[in-house]
């Protein structure tokens, strides 16, 4: 058995915590191992079978799915999709661009990367000048590409139909989630009294604490294992210990400077204009905060 729905998006928008609430229902699979990235990342490095092999442990459940963020972005999983799971139904839950941006930022900055870049230099480096021009680098590792949403949807829709899509938001999920619940499992077509257990938020926003300590762990990560043999192995899980000491959850020490704001406002206010008209929902209150 394959998938018949995919939770594809957005990143740093709910998608942990959406995977693990579903995977409560009895009437919907979802594999042990979140974020496969199968018709995204791996689609060339691993074979389809291999990917089968996640949905062996199916019982008696009438929705298969999984959940990869990445398909939201990269230009060449639609028509993948539409070629091996040509019936598939989309989840895509969607944030504020901005605070998107923000969250996955400095989330990317606790698992090493970007440690030397301040956000402010970061996005300002996005303009050739200080006007609309936008130096945008169209990749799907590009922390603010991910956010152009109506782009990336449209790309679906050469591919599938418009009732194919279950597209909510991510303050929905945090503030009213059996409600948002209750309507994709309208979407799935399983039953909707189903009470999930959603007191649990996961993969909250992360930030750093002490960015010189982050980066002497980095950095000096291969000696400190051969100083210190005990704590060897591939995975790095004594990284994620220590941690503990200098990662803290939802809040920022970093400085986000208003013009910062204003830039990344004026990157995105066309895509969320048009975003709007595409779903019929004014959204550009996401352009005031």
């Amino acid at each position: 058995m394959l998938p018949n729905f995919l939770i594809i998006g957005a990143a740093k928008s709910g998608t942990t915590s959406l995977y693990y609430y579903l995977k409560q229902h009895p009437d919907i699979f979802l594999p042990d191992k979140k974020e496969l990235n199968y018709f995204s990342i791996h689609f060339e490095r691993i074979k389809f079978s291999d990917y089968e092999k996640y949905f062996r442990l199916l019982k008696n459940e009438n929705e298969i799915g999984e959940a990869s963020p990445s398909y939201l972005y990269y230009e060449n999983t639609p028509k993948r999709i539409s070629t091996l799971l040509p019936k598939c139904k989309f989840i895509i839950i969607l944030r504020n661009p901005i605070e998107r941006f923000i969250s996955d930022f400095f989330y990317l900055q606790t698992k090493g990367f970007n440690l030397d870049v301040d956000i402010n230099k970061f996005v300002k480096d996005f303009f050739y000048k200080d006007d609309l021009e936008i130096n945008i680098l169209e990749s799907p590792e590009n922390l603010i590409w991910k956010g152009f949403y109506c782009k990336h949807i449209l790309n679906y829709y050469k591919y599938f139909n418009k009732e194919n899509f279950f597209i909510g938001f991510f303050d929905d999920l945090l503030n009213n989630p059996q409600e948002l619940l209750k309507n994709i499992c309208d979407f799935l077509g399983v039953d909707d009294s189903f009470r999930f257990e959603t007191n649990i938020k996961y993969n909250k926003g992360k930030y750093i604490k002490n960015n010189y300590l982050l980066k002497l762990v980095y950095k000096y990560r291969n000696i400190i294992k051969i100083m210190f043999p005990f704590i060897k192995n591939k995975n790095d899980k004594w990284i994620k210990i220590i941690k503990v000491f200098y990662v803290k959850k939802n809040k920022s020490n970093n400085v986000i400077r208003t013009d910062t704001l204003n830039k990344l406002k004026r990157i995105y206010s066309n895509d969320i204009e048009s975003l709007s008209g595409l779903l019929n929902k004014d959204i550009t209150h996401w352009l005031t905060k």
